[in-house]
């Protein structure tokens, strides 16, 4: 008997030495700095990638409060201790890390508390990852929105000047030289004021894209069925015009959002739906929300003409449409629709099929 205990028991420390040989190899091959801490924030384990990061000797990482490294000291610790705590864990919580010579080195960092078997917190266990690339790329990415933005603003302004001398002018002939104009040139002069008028939708699109992110409302707290109903009596005479019913489905939630952004969401999808709605008998546009994994999905369904699936993400681009319905349109009301539901931490998605219609679906966090 005593024979077998004691058997078992090198059985169960041999399996506990494999699993932390197991443990100690994957901590020290892999490319993310991980570190662990007591429950008062001292290190008990720095593997080597932490260490050649920092520029330590492993040795001298040891017993170290580890708010030494980072870069609100022990503000920064005491706050992802309350994450740890109220949340259970954290993940991609981006901060800052100092090199022994000072430098900073921007990580994201994913970590959980540990516990013994009685469920009392032991000590952290952090995982860090080197995000200076994606920190740079980011950065790059701002300043080229920003000369984008200016481009877009300059180009703008320099071409409403040439655009309301093109639409005085082909005025001034329509009205003061019609008796020596002829149908044909009666009908060009028409033609390239409306040319003229889509190219002044197409500016204000432009800016009005490139303002999305950058001029930004307050968020509130809006009912959604309200946002809806404000828009339905924008778009009122567009539907009745058509025949269009709309279908308002279900109890509709309140939704943090910037209303003015989620009411151009609404009215551009609706919109489109009127645009692509085609001679359909019995025209139908039906709006509900359904709640998906901590998001509010909204749609928009129609039974219009519907879109073939290969033109599914083409839709979204800035400037793209299918031209031969959408002739007057500026190609730019999706890609809104994309830019406002990122904004809000959503997305955009359309289901569809070539003649049977389509379903428009946008999210914002619940």
């Amino acid at each position: 008997m005593v024979i077998e205990d004691v058997t078992e028991r090198a059985r169960l420390t041999e399996e506990i030495r494999q699993a932390k040989d197991f443990m100690e190899t994957i901590f020290e091959t892999t490319l993310d700095m991980v570190v662990a801490t007591d429950k008062r924030g001292f290190n008990t384990f720095a593997n080597r990638a932490f260490a050649v990061a920092l520029g330590y000797e492993r040795d001298d990482l040891s017993g170290r409060h580890v708010s030494e490294v980072y870069d609100k000291g022990r503000d920064r610790a005491k706050d992802i201790m309350r994450r740890l705590t109220e949340e259970g864990g954290i993940h991609d919580y981006r901060m800052t890390v100092m090199t022994r010579e000072g430098k900073e080195i921007p990580v994201s960092l994913s970590g959980a508390l540990l516990r013994n078997k009685d469920g009392e917190v032991t000590g952290t266990l952090g995982f860090m990852r080197d995000i200076t690339r994606l920190v740079q790329a980011e950065e790059e990415i701002r300043k080229k929105n920003k000369e984008l933005e200016s481009f877009v603003y300059t180009i703008s302004h320099d071409l409403r000047a040439p655009i309301v001398s093109a639409q005085g002018f082909s005025s001034i002939l329509l009205s003061d030289f019609q008796d020596k104009l002829n149908e044909t040139g009666k009908r060009y002069l028409t033609r390239i004021q409306a040319n003229v008028r889509q190219m002044e939708r197409l500016i204000d699109d432009l800016l009005e894209f490139s303002r999305i992110g950058r001029v930004v409302d307050a968020f509130e707290d809006v009912p959604a069925a309200k946002i809806i109903r404000n828009v339905l009596n924008v778009l009122g005479p567009q539907l009745k015009k058509r025949g269009i019913k709309v279908d308002v489905r279900g109890n509709l939630p309140v939704i943090h959002c910037e209303k003015s952004r989620i009411f151009q969401v609404f009215e551009n999808l609706i919109q489109n739906s009127i645009k692509y709605m085609g001679n359909t008998e019995s025209p139908v546009i039906e709006v509900g929300c359904r709640e998906i994994d901590g998001f509010h999905e909204f749609y928009v369904k129609d039974n219009g003409i519907g879109i073939d699936p290969e033109y599914h993400q083409k839709i979204f681009q800035i400037f793209q449409r299918l031209k031969e319905v959408d002739a007057k349109g500026t190609g730019i009301g999706l890609s809104i629709v994309e830019k406002v539901a990122e904004i809000h931490g959503g997305s955009v998605r359309v289901e569809s099929e070539k003649g049977k219609g389509a379903t428009f679906y946008f999210s914002v966090p619940g």
